[in-house]
């Protein structure tokens, strides 16, 4: 699909008359340009009088909840007219895991396919986070990761492997992470690892089991559960 600039809005996609409206000098077309933290800091100026304090204030809450949401699965930095093609995998499914916990269900499944692809290192606490806060409303949370980060926050893990496509498949490793047990990544080889949070407590039965430095966690099977780290 090829985008085309129209002549008369400029790509603002609304009319002259509602352009005309601004608030602490931007219309409505220049706040959206803001980015999520940008947006909440607007926001938290927004001149309003004690009557219109009245309209405003579930509005303005209703705003900033799903802004806060955004920044705290690490999107901080996308605008609000960001096209949603233009989005990578990871930035869209994190924008639908916001919008999941304004919603306050419970007893759902949510299945995330590396919801940290693109996320930068130092918002990676933030993501797990609101994982862990979906969990903690009641809900499972299924991730399929390579992040070892991720791996070590679960509370249940299954090793897929031991290579990729139609030599792999097999359950290597499965149970509860030990707590401070340290994963090495293996370029060389392709695992999937499957990171369920759920919220019944985790078995206390499984078996550390020490290979080549790499402690793993088993039920059964003393396989070697190997991480790869995507690349």
């Amino acid at each position: 699909m090829n985008y085309q600039l129209c002549p008369t809005c400029r790509g603002t996609r609304l009319k002259a008359e509602a352009l005309a409206v601004t608030i602490l000098g931007k219309n409505i077309y220049q706040a959206s340009q803001l980015n999520v933290e940008q947006l909440l800091s607007w926001l938290d100026n927004f001149p309003v009088s004690s009557r219109e304090q009245i309209i405003a204030a579930p509005i303005l809450k209703e705003i900033k909840s799903r802004l806060t949401f955004l920044k705290a699965v690490g999107l901080d930095y996308l605008t609000q007219n960001r096209l949603a093609g233009s989005l990578a995998g990871g930035e869209a499914q994190r924008i639908r895991l916001a919008s999941q916990i304004g919603t306050g269900l419970t007893g759902v499944l949510y299945v995330l396919d590396e919801p940290s692809i693109g996320l930068h290192p130092r918002d990676n606490e933030r993501l797990l986070e609101t994982l862990h806060t979906l969990r903690d409303l009641g809900n499972s949370v299924l991730v399929v990761e390579h992040d070892a980060e991720t791996i070590e926050r679960a509370d249940y893990v299954i090793d897929l492997g031991p290579l990729a496509g139609t030599h792999g498949g097999e359950v290597i490793a499965f149970g509860t992470p030990i707590v401070g047990c340290t994963i090495t990544l293996r370029p060389d080889l392709s695992v999937i690892c499957i990171c369920l949070l759920y919220t019944s407590d985790a078995a206390d039965d499984l078996l550390s089991v020490d290979h080549g430095g790499r402690r793993i966690f088993t039920k059964q099977r003393e396989h070697e559960a190997i991480v790869d780290n995507g690349s």
